[in-house]
C-alpha cells in the first residue's frame, strides 16, 4: 500500500500538516504513517537525588500518546493510519522510514524556534529522495486549482520529477503557472528554452501558462506572483541548496509571504516518477 509519512512532535502545526495528509490519502487511496522522534538527553550526575523517567518509561508514554492519536484519526477518516515512535534524531529519522511522500508541518512562533524549525524542514527536502509537501500552519487543505511552478531550465533534465508534478496536477486537473525569475538574462532566451517542442509535447493534456520574469531578488519575485496567481501550492524542483537557504534561513520579516499559507511541493530530481498513484 502506498503511504504518506507525517513526521508529528504533537503540536498544533503538526496537527495541521496531519490533517492535510489525511485529505491527501483519502484521494490518493494511501496509508498515513504517523511518526514521533525523541532523544533522550544525557543529564550529569546531580548532588540531589532525582528521579527520572526511564527509555523504556518515555517509549511507552509516547507510544500510547501516538496510538491514541492514530486510532481516533482512523476511526474517523475511515483510512488506516499506522503509527510508530522512535528515538533518533528527527532529520535521518525520518529519512530512514519508507514511504512514497512526506508531508510536514511548518511553524514557528519565534525566531530561535523559525530557526530549528527552518533547519529540520530544509535537511529533510535537501536530503530527501522523494516528494515532501511542507504545510505552512495557517494552511488549510483544498483541492490545488492553480499551481505556480518556480523553475529553471534544469527540472528537463529529469523528466521523472516533473512528471510526478504533472500527474499531481492532472488529479486535480490544475492549471500550471510556470515562472522563470532569471537575472540580467534576455528573456528571449528563456522562451526560446521554455517554447521547445519537447516540453510543449509533455503538456499538452494540462492547462499551463508561462511567465518569464527579470528581478535580482528572487523571493521578492515569487512573492509578487504567487499572489497574483492565487496560487493553491508552490512547487519546485530543487538542484542548488541556495533556494532552500532563500526560503527557510531568513528573519521571520524576510520568510517568503506567500509560505504563510501557501503549502510548498518539494520534488527532488533525483527520485523515481511517483506519477502513476497521482492519476
Amino acid at each position: 500500500m502506498k503511504t504518506i509519512l507525517v513526521p508529528t512532535d504533537f503540536s498544533e502545526s503538526a496537527k495541521n500538516a496531519t490533517d492535510y495528509a489525511i485529505k491527501l490519502a483519502k484521494e490518493f487511496n494511501m496509508d498515513l504513517l504517523l511518526l514521533h522522534l525523541y532523544h533522550v538527553p544525557i543529564t550529569p550526575p546531580l548532588d540531589i537525588p532525582v528521579t527520572f523517567d526511564t527509555a523504556e518509561d518515555i517509549q511507552k508514554k509516547k507510544e500510547d500518546a501516538l496510538k491514541k492519536e492514530a486510532t481516533a484519526l482512523q476511526n474517523k477518516n475511515r483510512i488506516n493510519v499506522r503509527y510508530s515512535v522512535k528515538m533518533n534524531f528527527a532529520v535521518g529519522g525520518i529519512l530512514n522510514e519508507k514511504a512514497d511522500f512526506i508531508v510536514m508541518g511548518m511553524q514557528g512562533t519565534t525566531n530561535l524556534s523559525t530557526v530549528l524549525m527552518g533547519s529540520i524542514t530544509t535537511s529533510v527536502l535537501r536530503e530527501s529522495k522523494i516528494p515532501v509537501f511542507v504545510i505552512p500552519e495557517k494552511s488549510k487543505y483544498k483541492k490545488p486549482r492553480k499551481i505556480v511552478f518556480a523553475c529553471d531550465f534544469e527540472y528537463q533534465k529529469n523528466t521523472n520529477a516533473f512528471n510526478t508534478l504533472k500527474g499531481f496536477a492532472k488529479k486535480f486537473d490544475s492549471k500550471i503557472a510556470i515562472l522563470n525569475v532569471t537575472e540580467n538574462k534576455p528573456l528571449e532566451t528563456a522562451e526560446e528554452m521554455f517554447s521547445s517542442k519537447k516540453l510543449e509535447k509533455s503538456l499538452t493534456d494540462i492547462e499551463h501558462d508561462y511567465f518569464f520574469h527579470n528581478n535580482e531578488n528572487l523571493i521578492e519575485e515569487i512573492n509578487e506572483f504567487v499572489a497574483d496567481q492565487k496560487a493553491d501550492i508552490v512547487a519546485i524542483i530543487p538542484h542548488k541548496y541556495n533556494i532552500f537557504e532563500n526560503l527557510f534561513h531568513k528573519s521571520v520579516s524576510k520568510k517568503l509571504a506567500f509560505y504563510t499559507h501557501v503549502p510548498l511541493f518539494v520534488i527532488p530530481d533525483n527520485h523515481k516518477s511517483t506519477a502513476a498513484f497521482f492519476i
